[in-house]
């Protein structure tokens, strides 16, 4: 059986985050579509003030997912590279000479 691997906890919360964002974004069109349909008059304002704080937290979030990554690489690469031969790491394909 394959075994599924486990995703990290930050990943999945941005995940769900667009998914929610998508969701809100897709009830403002329809909406806007239903007004205009049904030749509402006033301004649409409300849609806008609906949608674009959804895009703004997920924004925030996918900086600050950004930061903890970069984060974590400066702290893995060193190690990482001390592990290839001569500051190259090891990909695990095939040698220099072909072989593997």
């Amino acid at each position: 059986m394959k075994r599924m691997n486990k995703r990290e906890f930050s990943k999945l919360i941005l995940a769900w985050e667009l998914v929610v964002v998508t969701a809100v974004s897709i009830g403002g069109f329809v909406l806007a579509y239903l007004s205009i349909k049904s030749q509402f008059t006033g301004s649409l304002p409300w849609i806008t003030a609906m949608v674009a704080p959804s895009w703004a937290a997920y924004g925030v979030s996918k900086a600050f997912y950004s930061d903890k990554a970069k984060a974590e690489n400066k702290i893995k690469l060193p190690a990482y590279l001390e592990r290839g031969k001569n500051g190259s790491p090891d990909f695990g394909s095939a040698s220099s000479d072909g072989k593997k």
